[in-house]
């Protein structure tokens, strides 16, 4: 460790702190107590014994014993901040960027930080949901508890597969087959300036089931409206007519096998417009969209079959 090249953290550099700990080029003085109250393993750390005068096999910085750690400075920092501003680091009024999520779960699972952990986790169940209902609200995108870009899906599939979190994982790579396929090919760089890139294996889980939900797409744009009337409906001739014009129109060009987002809600959309624009009725529209969700909720609860995902928990329909 080159003692020379470190920097000295702005905001954890505690003059009457008594170790700095070491992540990259980061310097942070802090409190041994502090931490170790709140985790077993940095007790253990510093229990190892160290001199209490400066010797050829003692690292030293600034007379402080210097401990590195394996982290980035980006992940520790946030880890600092959770642990020494406390539970309101993750209870402030706003959306959490995911990369600090992701930094205090990744250190909170490392340290054994267990409160933390599930307070991080709680959030990211909240876009990252096994529970179809509760996923449907934002389709994986941003909301009240979580700032989320498309980017962040890989890291989020490891980040989850590291963790232990199984429930989350199908999500996170259905969320990965959404990338561009460059991104997919040769990974994302991550806040810490880590490269976030799926192995072989994964990669070729997204690649076949980036296929399969292309075909599925295709397959539902064609039979989707391939329906009579509700029984409940009152004008079968003209819902027929309205039906069977929409299904020979927008749903039968060569669009239909582009698209990989086939839990999005594009024919729930398609079912309220038909009924915006007087082609089918109210009951008809009911009707399209319990079939929507039927299909949807099939795909869904086979979501870790058709990504060859195994040992996940995952809701069974049954």
């Amino acid at each position: 460790m080159d003692l020379s090249e470190l920097s000295k953290d702005s905001e954890f550099w505690f003059h009457d702190g008594n170790v700095v700990l070491v992540a990259q080029r980061g310097a942070f003085r802090v409190h041994r107590s502090i931490l170790s109250r709140h985790s077993g393993v940095f007790s253990n750390i510093f229990a190892i014994p160290v001199p209490s005068t400066p010797d050829s096999s003692t690292e030293q910085f600034e007379g402080l014993p210097a401990i590195p750690v394996s982290d980035s400075a980006h992940d520790f920092k946030h880890l600092l901040h959770a642990l020494y501003d406390g539970s309101n680091y993750l209870k402030h009024g706003e959306p959490i960027p995911f990369a600090v999520l992701a930094a205090l779960a990744r250190l909170a699972h490392k340290y054994q930080l267990d409160e933390l952990l599930s307070g991080a986790c709680g959030r990211l169940a909240s876009v990252f949901s096994a529970d179809f209902d509760q996923w449907r609200i934002t389709c994986g995108a941003s909301n009240a508890l979580v700032s989320l870009e498309s980017t962040d899906a890989i890291e989020a599939f490891h980040l989850f597969s590291l963790i232990g979190r199984t429930d989350m994982v199908p999500t996170a790579l259905y969320a990965c087959c959404q990338l561009p396929f460059r991104d997919i090919v040769q990974g994302v760089v991550r806040a810490d300036g880590t490269l976030e890139k799926l192995d072989s294996e994964d990669l070729e889980r997204c690649l076949h089931a980036r296929e399969f939900f292309t075909t599925s797409f295709a397959w539902m744009s064609l039979t989707f409206l391939d329906v009579e009337p509700s029984v409940r409906c009152t004008r079968r001739a003209l819902c027929a007519e309205g039906i069977h014009k929409v299904r020979l129109g927008p749903l039968s060009g060569p669009d239909i096998c582009q698209g990989t987002q086939i839990l999005s809600d594009h024919f729930l959309f398609l079912a309220k417009s038909m009924e915006t624009d007087g082609c089918i009725c109210g009951e008809c529209l009911a009707m399209l969209l319990r079939r929507q969700y039927s299909l949807l909720q099939k795909l869904w609860l086979g979501l870790p079959m058709l990504m060859q995902l195994e040992g996940i928990e995952w809701p069974s329909g049954v």
